[in-house]
């Protein structure tokens, strides 16, 4: 006999599974231990970018989901942190919305200024990183399908 989770718990089940194949085991440097602080940081300057660009929820969670992803895998500088972010918002934007601006008009609407060549060399990094793979659960969409059963 057979055993058939409900869907909510297989998604939840199905989503921790797969956040935890791609968690990296690291141990940290005392340098690298800032590292939370600094995610805090980008992730609160990327709420505020986001309800600037009138972005959906799905972008901004899609954004965060890209940032983890990237920096479980690579470490970047702490300048280079506002790049990341940026550039992961432009990514979960052509994922999620479905009216989406040029690079370069959105980038001249924020209230910091980035190059357009430099988001692009960034999003290939990203791209090559992800293995052009962003096919991941984001905790938005797991609640979403939650909610749609209780």
């Amino acid at each position: 006999m057979s055993y058939c989770m409900p869907p909510a718990q297989e998604m939840v089940y199905l989503h921790t599974t797969v956040e935890c194949m791609l968690r990296r085991q690291t141990t940290y440097s005392q340098e690298e231990m800032e590292s939370p602080e600094r995610r805090d940081a980008l992730v609160m300057w990327l709420v505020g970018l986001y309800h600037q660009s009138q972005f959906k929820l799905e972008t901004l969670h899609q954004c965060i989901s890209i940032i983890d992803g990237f920096l479980t895998r690579k470490n970047i500088q702490p300048e280079r942190d506002r790049l990341l972010g940026i550039t992961a918002m432009w990514l979960a934007a052509k994922f999620e919305e479905t009216k989406l601006m040029k690079l370069q008009n959105w980038l001249l609407s924020l209230p910091e200024r980035f190059e357009p060549s430099n988001v692009v060399a960034m999003e290939a990094e990203v791209l090559q990183c992800f293995s052009y793979d962003f096919d991941r659960p984001t905790t938005y969409g797991l609640l979403e399908i939650l909610a749609t059963y209780f």
